[in-house]
């Protein structure tokens, strides 16, 4: 007869040694602020940074090598966002698009709009969608326009209310999904604001929600992949963050992220297929791994008075990297595992409850493998004991997102006999920890 033994308890497991933030780079001159950065993968980062005097460039930098891009003719280069070693988008400070498809030898103009007005932000995704926000000066409004080749050919949204609101910031999650957040200086505006659509401009909506503290605009929302879970900010005298669980629909109360900075960055990004975010503002730099029900503070060496003034973060693999930019001419870079080294996901469906599968084959000689179930996202301990209670090894002890695993476990080095395995795991929602213990076989 098999034996589980199940154990409940209030102790808490140890958590395992977090993966660090580190110099990658640093200007020579402490002026310069780094203010744009777009990963490509692992090796490959292009960023843009500005001096005391207002002067930009840009750079990339792959395989640690440091190199310049042709900026020549283009007046202060703002935002750019890159979809690949060759392909990326940026605005310019007088309102012009670029596009580059030669890793910036050239830079083609494919919106013009330096007689009339500023833009504020754009967005690319897939990876020829683009979205750009503009102010038009002649006509004193905001104007929000889209394409879906590239930049070569666009469509024109006039936001459809009072002149007090202007778009502030955009963002584009897939091409059915397209958000603009609204600024409103006039104090009389009465709500914060962000204007989107759900199918690809066919149709767009406004979204109203109440004014915090007098913060005066929104950045635009961001969603996860199955655009249902998001956040957007309200920066300000204050920033507050929201969240959302049903697309939009209903907005959390406004939680407090960090004091205002006009001068710092405020920004959040989304790791793709998992519940890991990352925000940051100013000085702080904040993670989460459960879609946002708990916000960790992540240790970055920064020095006092250095501000973060952007970020990015990508999934290659089994792994994510992550960018930050100062104003003090300082990149920093950080490298951590989405899945550990020998833990495989199986599924994707959430289970109901946590459970431990019979290793197979059993009996083995000399590797087996173990499956485990955890219906939510959080740190699990898997261990090897043999039969006087010896722990002989530590499989798994890492922070897991909700879901099926499996892991191998090779018992080349320890005698045949009688072993057990235990899966600890603690229940967020209610800090209970679940503990259970299944009997192997090791036959050699």
């Amino acid at each position: 007869m098999k034996k589980i033994f199940i154990f409940v308890s209030i102790l808490m497991l140890s958590k395992p040694t977090a993966a660090q933030w580190v110099l990658d780079y640093q200007f020579a001159n402490s002026t310069t602020g780094v203010t744009s950065i777009s990963a490509i993968d692992s090796n490959y980062v292009w960023f843009v940074v500005i001096d005391s005097t207002n002067n930009r460039q840009i750079y990339k930098k792959e395989n640690q090598t440091l190199s310049t891009v042709n900026s020549s003719g283009i007046y202060r280069p703002n935002k750019l966002i890159a979809v690949n070693k060759d392909t990326a988008y940026m605005n310019a400070v007088n309102g012009r698009l670029y596009r580059t498809n030669n890793s910036g030898n050239n830079w083609v103009i494919i919106r013009d709009s330096v007689l009339f007005g500023y833009t504020y932000s754009i967005d690319v995704r897939y990876p020829d969608h683009v979205v750009a926000g503009q102010f038009e000066n002649d006509s004193s409004i905001s104007v929000l326009f889209t394409s879906s080749n590239g930049g070569m050919n666009w469509l024109r949204q006039d936001i459809p209310f009072t002149t007090e609101y202007t778009i502030f910031d955009v963002s584009i999650n897939d091409p059915a999904h397209i958000y603009a957040g609204m600024n409103c200086p006039d104090i009389n505006c009465g709500s914060l604001r962000y204007w989107y659509t759900s199918n690809g401009g066919n149709n767009w909506l406004i979204k109203d929600i109440p004014l915090v503290s007098n913060n005066m605009w929104i950045l635009a929302p961001v969603f996860n992949i199955n655009n249902t879970t998001g956040f957007l900010f309200a920066p300000g005298f204050n920033v507050y963050r929201f969240k959302s669980i049903n697309a939009g629909i209903n907005w959390s109360s406004p939680e407090y992220f960090s004091s205002g900075n006009t001068e710092g960055f405020v920004g959040i990004k989304n790791i793709d297929s998992t519940q890991t975010w990352f925000s940051a503002s100013g000085l702080k730099i904040y993670k989460t791994t459960n879609d946002g029900v708990n916000w960790n503070e992540m240790n970055i060496p920064i020095v006092a008075g250095e501000n973060i003034f952007t970020f990015d973060f990508i999934r290659v693999g089994n792994k994510y990297y992550g960018y930050l930019g100062t104003d003090k001419g300082k990149i920093y870079r950080l490298v951590e595992s989405i899945f550990p080294i020998g833990i495989t996901p199986i599924s994707t469906e959430i289970p109901k409850s946590y459970s431990l599968s019979q290793n197979y084959p059993n009996p083995f000689n000399p590797v087996t493998k173990i499956r485990f179930s955890l219906p939510r996202s959080g740190y699990v301990k898997l261990s090897i004991f043999d039969a006087l209670g010896k722990e002989v090894s530590l499989l798994v002890n890492e922070n897991l997102q909700a879901g099926v695993y499996e892991t191998d476990f090779d018992a080349s080095n320890i005698p045949s006999g009688v072993y057990f395995y235990r899966l600890e795991a603690v229940d967020p929602l209610t800090a209970i920890r679940v503990t259970e213990t299944k009997k192997m076989v090791l036959i050699k």
